[in-house]
């Protein structure tokens, strides 16, 4: 499986979720727009791991929708926090 093939996959996985990143403050908000779980806030260095991260996997995939990588880094969380 190619990694595009890989982050649609968890995008689609994530589509009730809705990622915002705060380069300013280096804090990232995964929210469930379902309104059934508590969001979860990563500040500090989890926040810049994060952001960092989001930065190397759309260089490595440039065709990828922005939207889709962020979903597919926000897929652990969702996986081991609200499931």
């Amino acid at each position: 499986m190619r990694l595009e093939e890989i982050i649609e996959a968890d995008a689609r996985y994530c589509a009730d979720v809705s990622v915002t990143i705060c380069r300013k403050f280096g804090t990232v908000e995964i929210h469930d727009q379902s309104g059934e779980q508590e969001d979860i806030f990563l500040q500090g260095d989890d926040g810049d791991r994060f952001i960092a991260e989001f930065d190397s996997l759309v260089e490595k995939a440039p065709d990828v929708l922005f939207e889709d990588a962020i979903k597919h880094l926000a897929k652990p969380y969702v996986e081991c926090i609200w499931h």
